[in-house]
């Protein structure tokens, strides 16, 4: 599904897909050293999430849930927001819009 040049990768899926659909988003070019926010709020999954894509080579920004996220969106020129549907304060797919309509250019998948 794309809205505003979203992507949005359905859960369950093996830890070691993870940074393999990453780079099928974000294409091959695009994938060295980029900027990666991981929005979820479990904090288990969360480290997980993050410590995946950082040993595949991505910079890594986390949040707590849809407000944190949007906060944190300018930090790191983020490249890629991974979200969690059903975050608390501010539910992931709202704030994937939000971050959507904030970034100057989006690409469509």
């Amino acid at each position: 599904m794309s809205e505003q040049g979203a992507v949005l990768i359905e859960k369950p899926f093996l830890p070691e897909q993870l940074a393999t659909k990453i780079r099928e988003v974000l294409g091959e070019a695009g994938a060295d050293e980029a900027t990666v926010l991981v929005a979820e709020d479990s904090p288990p999954v969360r480290k997980i999430l993050s410590e995946i894509l950082h040993d595949a080579g991505y910079r890594v920004v986390e949040a707590r849930d849809g407000v944190e996220a949007l906060e944190k969106l300018p930090e790191g020129h983020v490249r890629l927001a991974l979200m969690d549907a059903s975050l608390t304060r501010l539910g992931g797919l709202d704030a994937a819009r939000k971050c959507a309509s904030n970034v100057p250019r989006s690409r469509s998948y």
